[in-house]
Order: structure tokens, then sequence, then C-alpha cells
């Protein structure tokens, strides 16, 4: 696989997702997210010889920005 330039493929990520757990860890109080299924948008010269259907692995750094509350509608 070809590698892009970090600049190329930067994007803003909105994950919807339900809190199922409350941990403690190491002194710390976390919650456990369990993820709504999304889709995201990825320069396809970063891939060769892939075709509709096929299964691909995204491997990325991830920072948490802000985490909120969503509207309930």
């Amino acid at each position: 696989m070809a590698k892009s330039n970090a600049a190329d493929t930067d994007q803003k990520l909105h994950l919807a997702g339900e809190i199922v757990e409350t941990i403690q860890r190491e002194g710390r109080q976390l919650i456990k997210v369990q993820l709504k299924q999304c889709t995201i948008e990825v320069d396809a010269g970063t891939l060769r010889e892939t075709h509709l259907g096929d299964s691909i692995t995204i491997d990325a750094d991830m920072i948490v920005l802000t985490v909120r509350p969503t509207p309930q509608l």
C-alpha cells in the first residue's frame, strides 16, 4: 500500500455512541462507549488493488477534543 502525507488525510471525525459501562482504572474514572456505525472518506490514492466490498483496516491516532451529550430528538 502506498503511504500518503498525513496532511492529505487529516479530517475531523464526529463519532456518536452510547455509554455502556463505567470503569475505574489506575485512579481514573473512564466510560466505555459503544460507537454507532459511521462512514468516512479516504483518499483512493492511498489504496491499490481494492474494490467495492473489500475489507480494509484504518490505523489512526485519535485525540479526543470534546465529549458532549447528544441532543435528544
